[in-house]
């Protein structure tokens, strides 16, 4: 409906404004979407979709390495980005 519509928009710019003031600066926000979605596109969406084309035959030494890829990748996603967050809030 149209007031859950408006209601969705406003609480997303309010947030993305209140995101943007706390921000100290804009190599915050590229650190943080590079620590995050450089390991996501270059080794996550890659294995993942090799996964999906796979999935209906046996598990072979490649899907083994395809999940350890994407397991390593969304660790270390988490890992990176949680590293720049706490290395942030210590400088500001």
């Amino acid at each position: 409906s149209t007031k859950t519509h408006f209601l969705s928009t406003m609480s997303l710019l309010v947030s993305g404004y209140i995101f943007a003031v706390a921000t100290p600066g804009v190599g915050v926000v590229w650190s943080i979407c590079g620590s995050s979605m450089s390991l996501i596109i270059g080794f996550f969406i890659p294995a993942a979709c090799y996964l999906k084309i796979r999935s209906r035959k046996k598990l072979n030494p490649r899907s083994i390495c395809a999940w350890l890829m994407v397991i390593f990748s969304v660790v270390s996603s988490v890992v990176c980005t949680w590293h720049v967050i706490t290395d942030a809030k210590k400088k500001s």
